[in-house]
């Protein structure tokens, strides 16, 4: 229960920093689908709507395409598809490093996967940015 306390906060903190300009509503409105579909254990189908996300690149602005990878590799972890996790997860990172504004959630992010217990199984894949 915790852990869930803990990622709804974090998935919080990221929605805060969406943009509400009418240009992304559609973007927006996808985000939050996929978003429902893991909120309903939709696991699998909630993921397939990250990546549709992802791939729409171009029309994504920052936060949208955080919240997509933060989705996208919160879904790897529960699915254990251990090379997406290192694609996604890394793509996230090294896209939180980009903007000071979400430092918090970038130091978060890296100590969830270099030290967490829940990450231990996957931090093989991350050994480039997990210092022992």
């Amino acid at each position: 229960m915790k852990k869930l306390s803990g990622l709804i906060n974090l998935v919080c903190l990221l929605i805060t920093f969406s943009s509400s300009s009418e240009q992304h509503i559609d973007i927006d409105d996808l985000l939050v689908e996929a978003f429902k579909l893991k909120t309903e254990k939709s696991f699998e189908q909630s993921y397939k709507s990250y990546l549709a996300i992802i791939e729409l690149d171009e029309a994504l602005d920052y936060s949208q395409k955080v919240n997509a990878y933060y989705g996208a590799l919160e879904l790897t972890f529960i699915l254990k598809k251990e090379d997406s996790a290192a694609e996604y997860g890394k793509a996230l990172i090294n896209l939180l490093a980009q903007n000071k504004k979400y430092e918090e959630v970038y130091m978060r992010l890296i100590s969830r996967i270099c030290f967490s217990d829940d990450w231990a199984f996957y931090r093989h894949n991350f050994t480039d940015i997990c210092v022992n």
